[in-house]
């Protein structure tokens, strides 16, 4: 719109907006003025849809307009980690002097700055994992009212509530550095949480976030994989340098177990057994492409894409049900199940009976080799025991359970022998 005074002197444009229809009833449209001599935004009028606004206001009445004031932003920078701690967030940089960077509480975007006045007690806060500079942090894990910080020549940890009590970081005693960004939070049989990573030795270690121990950092340090020492190296990476960047680690709350992936591998911490409540190790090798990350989710399940961009659910679907049928190996029949005992010698005796403790609406087949006889047993549905023949007998005996994709899990078999000629009570 031009506008002229009555004797036609032109006097400029009077600008005039027209807002789209909104997207939705909560979208509005700002129209701001800045001046080129204070550079400042000051607000002229909030259109709420469909319309159109002429601004009509002189100079002077549109610089008493209110002013925007901008929240004041700190650049963040190029953080290699992050994690969320105690209601801010915690940022790793990998590189010398301070490179672990609280947020102030609530307020992500806000780091420590030189404005901030020691009554602050939400400011964010700046720190250094290592003396004299010598290590960078790779992964950052809070557990508990502990944030560790894991670099490459050991774990770090901090305690305390809000950025500006942290503790220094100090080192763990005994822990190890570790791979790439293979950490996550993990909780102990115990019910202590921590964090479970892969070291530089290629073993998932476990570092508790104990109660009581802020004063003296005395935090206990597991060896998780301590009694299959070496099957990451021989098994899973099957290199003595592996690439970080296809190494994952991470726990499914699910099944309580935690999973360690690299490339089409995996090795998987089952949850505590019920016989005696000890941690075994699975082993797994899949079909098909390598995965370059794979992510636990306790809604979602286990999620990996391929190098190609594809994405394939592990283990359980979304509802947490094992992946069977048609929906799992390209529909491709599981193979059978197997699980074998050591030999067992006993002077001339014979099995007599076995008793399954299972869910018993569920078959169960077992093979027992004796000297004299093998044979293959049946328990039927809604039945817990099953008689031998009278030749499964011998000095040594060798038992395997077998169970096909529909049938299982077992918990405990037992088995009677009786030397032979001794007569049975009952």
């Amino acid at each position: 719109t031009r506008s002229f005074t009555n004797g036609g002197t032109f006097l400029g444009n009077t600008v005039k907006a027209t807002a789209p229809t909104p997207a939705s009833p909560a979208d509005r449209i700002r129209l701001y003025v800045q001046f080129e001599e204070d550079n400042v935004w000051r607000l002229v009028t909030t259109m709420e849809g469909a319309e159109e606004y002429t601004v009509s206001d002189n100079r002077t009445t549109l610089q008493a307009k209110p002013a925007r004031i901008l929240t004041e932003l700190t650049p963040i920078g190029a953080a290699s980690s992050m994690a969320v701690f105690k209601g801010f967030v915690v940022y790793g940089y990998e590189q010398p002097s301070i490179n672990v960077r609280m947020s102030a509480i609530g307020q992500p975007w806000r780091l420590s700055r030189a404005s901030d006045t020691s009554a602050d007690k939400e400011a964010g806060s700046d720190w250094s994992i290592a003396d004299a500079f010598q290590d960078v942090p790779k992964e950052l894990v809070g557990a508990g009212d502990v944030l560790f910080a894991l670099g490459k020549q050991g774990v770090y940890a901090s305690y305390g509530l809000t950025p500006q009590t942290m503790t220094p970081f100090r080192h763990v005693p005994k822990s190890k550095g570790v791979i790439g960004h293979a950490a996550c939070r993990f909780q102990g049989d115990d019910g202590y949480p921590g964090v479970a990573y892969v070291g530089q030795d290629q073993e998932v270690w476990l570092i508790k976030s104990a109660a009581g121990v802020q004063q003296d950092f005395g935090f206990p340090v597991e060896e998780l994989t301590y009694e299959v020492r070496g099957s990451i190296r021989r098994f899973l990476t099957q290199t003595d340098s592996p690439n970080p960047d296809l190494l994952s680690i991470g726990m499914d709350l699910n099944s309580d177990s935690l999973w360690v992936v690299y490339g089409s591998r995996a090795m998987v911490f089952r949850k505590p057994n019920v016989i005696d409540g000890s941690r075994g190790w699975e082993l797994y090798e899949y079909a098909g492409a390598g995965w370059g990350r794979v992510a636990l989710d306790h809604a979602y399940g286990i999620r990996a894409i391929r190098m190609s961009g594809q994405f394939d659910t592990l283990d359980r679907d979304i509802a947490g049900a094992p992946i069977r049928g048609v929906s799992r190996d390209g529909g491709s029949v599981m193979p059978e199940g197997k699980w074998t005992s050591g030999t067992i010698t006993a002077p001339r005796a014979r099995i007599f009976q076995a008793t399954a403790h299972r869910d018993n609406s569920q078959a169960l087949r077992i093979e027992i080799v004796s000297d004299e006889l093998t044979k293959v047993y049946t328990l039927g549905t809604g039945k817990r025991r099953a008689r031998m023949a009278q030749s499964q007998r011998g000095l040594n005996h060798k038992i395997t359970v077998l169970l096909n994709e529909s049938e299982g899990p077992v918990s405990l078999i037992e088995f009677e022998l009786h030397e032979l000629g001794q007569r049975r009570n009952s």
